[in-house]
């Protein structure tokens, strides 16, 4: 996902942790859109995706399940509104 963001000029970062796990192992990314950082886990709602669900690990903040000690991870404090931006 880094390397793609890239492309169109769009910050990321990679951080790690365990999600809801005390230990680590599980990547996902940090996206910047608009000034404001959010968490982005593509890798989880791949999942959801393939099973025609709707996406819930992209673009949401730290309140999630996402615990990092990374130490240039960012504070993502709030959540996008899929429903709002992507009317179905």
């Amino acid at each position: 996902l880094q390397q793609a963001l890239s492309l169109v000029h769009i910050e990321s970062i990679v951080v790690g942790g365990g999600g809801s796990k005390i230990e680590g192992g599980h990547l996902w990314n940090q996206v910047k859109i608009n000034g404001v950082w959010y968490n982005a886990d593509i890798t989880l709602d791949s999942i959801r995706i393939h099973n025609g669900e709707e996406i819930s690990s992209c673009l949401v903040s730290d309140d999630m399940v996402y615990k990092t000690e990374y130490p240039d991870a960012k504070k993502c404090e709030v959540s996008c509104d899929y429903k709002k931006i992507f009317k179905r």
